[in-house]
């Protein structure tokens, strides 16, 4: 007469097993795997076992994905969906399916999720241009191989993107590590030239310990410079003998007033500054109105090599893959995971403009990140100013059609309250502050939007 195996004999069964096998609870918690599976990731089975998994690309200190990460399932396993995966641990061991099955309890929820890995069938590798960008699994094996594939040396994992513009990016920001002229970056704000001057001098440097000193250059006149830069050279100069110079960033210098561009330019050309410059502007110094000798000298002094940052409007291409890298960022950040974007909701980050560049970008997908409800994000997470321009793509208005102002108008302010209590958490009175309103005037606007009841006891009129 058969019988039903015992828990223990099963682990006994599978720790004897050649092929890795592993088991993640509905906690999102490693609770079992055999030795096999320890082996073919590279560490101890006591190191992963209560490792919690999470749906990210993200690079640890040594430039590798977590391996708890790279086991993690993907999120839509966990609604019930059976899933496989590809992986790499490393280049030596090659490619591996994962393949993994929910495992429902009695209520039908998924308590638990359980892996086998298996030989990969032979398939070409994925690449940028075999990337579907309706894709998300092969977007998120996609990021993973880039970031590996960056890492090693100059850290550039950050500066995501396959367009022929962050290509050129990324090679300027090696060349620039490689040598100490100063650089200047050039970019719309929110487009990320301070994290460009960063990658450039922490690759330079290789230490934390060497100086990195960011200067607004909107609020420093000449004395203001004269006495700042005195004051950093100082302890510049005093401290450890060291071969690697540190950095002077001195952010919007298109923005600095015009007699403390002529002291910038003698600390320059007389050598007391001790520190490399890397500069940013909204646009190349020499295209700055005017005429002024020493302004030109400056350009020139500053721009020994030019980075610039497009647009994301100009480069549509990269938003897949860099909305898929800050939805993982939030994946690695917080408990809830999520898979990526729906085909639709790619559609509508495509068509927007993002005069706010990436850190709008960064913004909306935080957003879309907290209402989604689904694995997936679909276009009714996503902010309204997005289907509005998705939806102007689509119809167009001839040129002769009138534009209804108020209208127009009033769904932007619906955006912008709503963003501002989502920021206040609810908050009412401190969603008027973030608005420059008073708590009555919000509340009214809270009923003539329809976004509060009038009968609401809440609603307080001047």
């Amino acid at each position: 007469m058969s019988h039903r195996p015992r828990a223990p004999d099963l682990i006994r069964l599978f720790d004897q097993a050649v092929d890795p096998v592993y088991v993640v609870d509905g906690r999102w918690r490693i609770v079992y795997l055999n030795e096999a599976c320890a082996r073919w990731v590279g560490r101890e089975r006591s190191a992963l076992v209560g490792a919690e998994c999470r749906y990210h690309s993200q690079l640890d200190e040594q430039g590798e994905v977590p391996p708890a990460a790279r086991l993690c399932p993907p999120p839509q396993v966990f609604g019930g969906e059976y899933a496989t995966v590809r992986v790499s641990m490393d280049a030596a061991q090659g490619n591996r399916e994962i393949s993994f099955l929910p495992l429902l309890n009695d209520d039908g929820d998924v308590s638990a999720v359980w892996a086998t890995v298996a030989a990969a069938h032979d398939a070409p590798a994925t690449s940028s241009a075999a990337v579907s960008a309706l894709d998300a699994a092969a977007l998120h094996a996609r990021l993973a191989e880039f970031r590996r594939s960056l890492a090693p040396r100059y850290r550039l994992e950050r500066l995501v993107g396959d367009s022929p513009a962050m290509r050129r990016v990324r090679s300027q920001v090696v060349a620039a590590a490689q040598c100490s002229a100063n650089v200047l970056i050039v970019g719309p704000p929110g487009s990320g030239r301070g994290h460009v001057a960063r990658t450039i001098h922490f690759a330079a440097a290789g230490s934390e310990s060497v100086p990195f000193v960011p200067l607004a250059c909107a609020l420093l006149g000449a004395e203001l410079l004269q006495t700042t830069i005195r004051a950093l050279a100082r302890p510049v100069i005093a401290g450890p003998s060291s071969t690697k110079r540190g950095t002077l960033l001195l952010n919007d210098v298109d923005l600095l007033p015009a007699e403390a561009r002529a002291e910038l330019l003698g600390f320059l050309r007389t050598g007391e500054l001790p520190l490399r410059v890397i500069a940013t502007a909204r646009q190349p110094l020499a295209d700055l109105p005017g005429d002024d000798v020493r302004q030109l000298e400056l350009a020139g002094e500053l721009s020994t090599l030019v980075i610039e940052l497009l647009p994301l409007a100009q480069r549509r291409e990269d938003l897949p893959l860099l909305a898929q890298s800050l939805l993982e960022e939030r994946n690695a950040e917080s408990g809830k995971q999520l898979a990526g974007f729906t085909a639709e909701a790619l559609e509508r980050l495509a068509h927007y403009s993002w005069p706010g560049e990436h850190r709008e970008l960064r913004e909306t997908v935080a957003h879309a990140h907290a209402q989604a409800s689904t694995p997936w994000i679909a276009p009714d997470d996503l902010p309204r100013r997005l289907s509005l321009a998705a939806d102007a793509a689509r119809h167009p208005r001839p040129s002769e059609e009138q534009i209804d102002l108020e209208k127009f108008l009033g769904e932007i302010e619906r955006e912008l309250i709503e963003r501002a209590l989502a920021r206040a958490r609810g908050n009412k009175t401190l969603a008027a502050k973030l608005l420059g309103m008073t708590r009555p005037r919000l509340y009214r606007r809270l009923v003539q939007l329809g976004l509060a009841e009038p009968e609401d006891p809440e609603v307080v009129f001047e």
